[in-house]
């Protein structure tokens, strides 16, 4: 039996969560893994070949955290042909001491925030501290967690992008022109 089991959309996820607070979230997630606190077995991918697609599972549990999800996430390469996303995930988050689902989450935004965050990690400990410009390949919604990662840690003065459609590529400048904080 689920009681309030709560729902969580991609829009209110953006809404809700900065790309700090991801980035400090990503950051204490790779501490419990590198200490050993965190169990995440390898990701299980079913192929769906007549499909073009895979669907994969990805189930986690952070000790320290007290935390158990397991995302699933779909990648359709040809979807967007389709006027859908690429790729589509879902986070299920579980009680550690009963099983119960507690919340599910969209989680296509929370998985690019997420990749967005790892580089802000990155640069964190690997970025020269003086740095001020980056560059990023692609320019889909990865590269916009990314841009803004870069942002909140190096504190960018410019932004150097390539994507291989020019349009997006334009849309992306203008956008992130907009969302990046001024020096």
């Amino acid at each position: 039996m689920v009681r309030g089991m709560l729902y969580i959309s991609d829009a209110e996820i953006e809404r809700l969560v900065s790309m700090r607070e991801a980035i400090d979230a990503v950051e204490e997630a790779f501490r419990e893994y590198a200490n050993g606190t965190a169990i995440m077995p390898p990701r299980s991918t079913i192929m769906l070949d007549s499909f073009g697609g895979s669907i994969s599972f990805m189930p986690s549990y952070l000790r320290r955290a007290g935390v158990v999800a397991t995302k699933i996430i779909s990648i359709y390469p040809s979807n967007p042909e389709k006027g859908l996303p690429t790729t589509a995930a879902w986070l299920a988050c579980n009680d550690p001491e009963t099983g119960v689902m507690e919340a599910l989450m969209d989680a296509t935004y929370l998985t690019a925030l997420r990749t967005g965050a790892v580089t802000g990690v990155a640069a964190r400990y690997l970025a020269p501290k003086d740095s001020r410009v980056a560059a990023l390949i692609g320019c889909g919604a990865q590269g916009r967690t990314q841009a803004l990662a870069l942002d909140e840690t190096i504190k960018l003065e410019s932004l150097r992008i390539y994507d291989l459609s020019k349009e997006r590529m334009s849309r992306f400048a203008m956008e992130m022109e907009q969302r990046l904080q001024k020096g």
